[in-house]
């Protein structure tokens, strides 16, 4: 009788974990590298309510995710993310990471970076780094672009600078660009 129990508990336990919802069994995966906002969500200077607001993204909206999440004294997680020209956090209670297979984000020192980007001929200015992604504006051969200090790889190898041109901030492929020292 007792094999019985132990038996029916066991099948209990394993079809419990067959039938629950997928997304409360998945734990942050490395392969998720942006962030989809599904309600208007403040970004913070620092994780948690008492961090200040440095703006905010829009339902439907995504986020570059510079790989790092921290939990406040709520339980909430927060996640690092790119704002313009700056890193801030982002509450999980309105945004989750997606796997839109892209590369985390680096950032470059300060002793790396270039003071702009000489466009050598015509780029497009993405909304994330991707070539299937919104075109934000176009850059012609001999425009500026403000490094914003970081970058990162595509599967294909290519690399893309986060920048600023004409009051917005976006990617563009490092090819056929020339970096200019401070």
């Amino acid at each position: 009788m007792k094999l019985r129990w132990t038996a029916l508990l066991l099948t209990l336990v394993l079809c419990a974990g067959i039938f629950a919802p997928a997304a409360l069994a998945k734990a942050i995966d490395t392969e998720e590298f942006y962030v989809y906002f599904e309600g208007d969500c403040n970004v913070r200077n620092e994780p948690g309510l008492d961090g200040d607001v440095m703006g905010t993204y829009k339902t439907g909206e995504t986020a570059m995710f510079v790989n790092e999440a921290s939990i406040d004294e709520r339980g909430v997680r927060w996640y690092l993310v790119v704002i313009g020209d700056n890193l801030g956090w982002a509450s999980s209670r309105y945004a989750t990471l997606t796997n839109g297979e892209i590369s985390p984000v680096y950032y470059e020192d300060e002793w790396e970076m270039s003071a702009y980007y000489e466009m050598k001929d015509e780029h497009l200015l993405m909304r994330m780094p991707d070539e299937d992604s919104a075109v934000l504006d176009t850059l012609e051969a001999g425009d500026h672009a403000t490094d914003l200090g970081y970058f990162y790889f595509d599967d294909a190898g290519e690399s893309w600078y986060y920048v600023t041109y004409a009051g917005q901030a976006g990617w563009i492929e490092a090819m056929g660009t020339i970096g200019v020292a401070p």
